[in-house]
């Protein structure tokens, strides 16, 4: 959808159906902030480097909080990164909140 107009009363729309004092404004503002640092640090890593790979995007989900690296011997389940991969042990990335 790239008319202004329609994302403009797609937004309005459920803007107003939402009750602002059911949500944490602050916990709101933290996610943003790590999605933000997130997104400069992917640009300015492909800008300064010509490209980025999965590594990278990983290690900056890690460490804006969108990402938890842990060790696994199985899937974790339907949906998750490392039900495709198959080979265990291996790091597993979770998403955080911040990405569900």
């Amino acid at each position: 959808m790239t008319d202004p107009e329609a994302i403009l009363k797609l937004y309005t729309e459920r803007s107003d159906s939402l009750d602002a004092s059911s949500y944490d404004v602050a916990g709101l503002c933290r996610e943003l902030i790590a999605c933000r640092a997130f997104v400069i640090a992917v640009i300015y890593t492909a800008a300064l480097d010509g490209y980025i790979d999965d590594d990278d995007i990983k290690s900056f989900g890690v460490e804006h909080g969108l990402l938890i690296e842990a060790e696994v011997t199985e899937s974790c389940g339907q949906g998750c990164m490392c039900e495709e991969a198959g080979a265990f042990p291996m790091t597993c990335f979770k998403k955080t909140a911040v990405l569900k």
